[in-house]
């Protein structure tokens, strides 16, 4: 879908001088837009997730998951920053005829998506560790999903310094790469939650955690995968820079990444701390604390 420029601007300048100026504007302020959208809920779960932390949570550990939402709360909010001012500096590259700002928002681009790969990073390490936890602190069980997410953040960062590797077919194995990680670590963390239940009677307080938790972890997972796949197909679909539809998934993304994992901090008495006393053998867990570790 081609934008066409206000009938105010096209008496002042030439129309080819600034069509795609205006364009890359429309997408900056879009994405922008879905992202404050966003952020205004992520700021609402973020101080919920903390005071249950401070508050409500008596079990060991809960620094680490006060460490990892005050910088997933830190990473999404210079995101924001971010995206805000490289929606000022278009506007003033329009106001200049193209001047020399270009360079500036360009900055601004690599910037926000080298943020956004150590972004997805810090929060896949949330849930991985939830999983190393409920998996009696097993390292193996992670191996595999911790090499997807070092992947993906090279692949994220690499291509910002080789333009060589920015492709459309790169990105999309990037986002390929988000999705499987969180397939992989929905069915693990999914299925750990299966075994536990099992320990529970069918009117077992457990039993009833368990339920939770279970239904959460999916949801969960499907939610990270409907935004995996919704951009590898709106960048499939248009793939040239001024894709409003996938400025506005991107958008939502951004945030989306860290208002999910942060939401599930505020469910829950427990506030998603997990307990120090799982045993090696996860064959041999009777007790609810792997199931607080998801927060449920």
């Amino acid at each position: 879908m081609k934008h066409t420029l206000p009938s105010f601007l096209t008496t002042m300048i030439p129309m080819d001088d600034y069509v795609g100026t205006w364009q890359d504007l429309l997408y900056s302020a879009s994405q922008a837009g879905m992202e404050l959208l966003f952020y205004g809920f992520y700021l609402h779960v973020f101080i919920s997730a903390i005071h249950n932390l401070l508050y409500r949570c008596s079990a060991a550990g809960k620094s680490i998951l006060i460490l990892a939402s005050c910088a997933m709360f830190l990473v999404g909010t210079v995101q924001l920053a971010l995206q805000l001012v490289s929606v000022g500096v278009y506007i003033r590259i329009l106001q200049q005829q193209m001047g020399a700002g270009a360079d500036g928002y360009n900055t601004l681009i690599v910037l926000s998506h080298i943020i956004l790969a150590f972004n997805t990073l810090v929060a896949d390490s949330l849930f991985t560790y939830r999983c190393y936890i409920l998996w009696g602190r097993r390292k193996a069980v992670i191996l595999l999903p911790v090499l997807l997410m070092l992947s993906t953040l090279a692949l994220g960062v690499a291509i910002q310094f080789l333009p060589a590797l920015y492709t459309i077919r790169i990105t999309q194995i990037e986002f390929v790469v988000v999705a499987v990680t969180n397939v992989l670590l929905t069915v693990l963390a999914a299925s750990r939650i299966w075994w536990i239940r099992r320990k529970g009677g069918p009117e077992s307080i457990l039993r009833q955690r368990c339920n939770s938790a279970f239904a959460f972890i999916l949801e969960s997972g499907v939610l990270y995968c409907i935004w995996s796949i919704l951009l590898v197909c709106t960048i499939s679909i248009k793939p040239e820079a001024d894709s409003i539809v996938f400025a506005v998934v991107l958008g939502s993304a951004k945030q989306g990444v860290n208002m999910v994992p942060t939401l599930s901090l505020v469910l829950g008495k427990d506030a998603g701390a997990p307990e120090p006393n799982l045993t090696e053998n996860p064959g041999k867990v009777g007790n609810r604390a792997g199931v607080d570790s998801i927060g449920v």
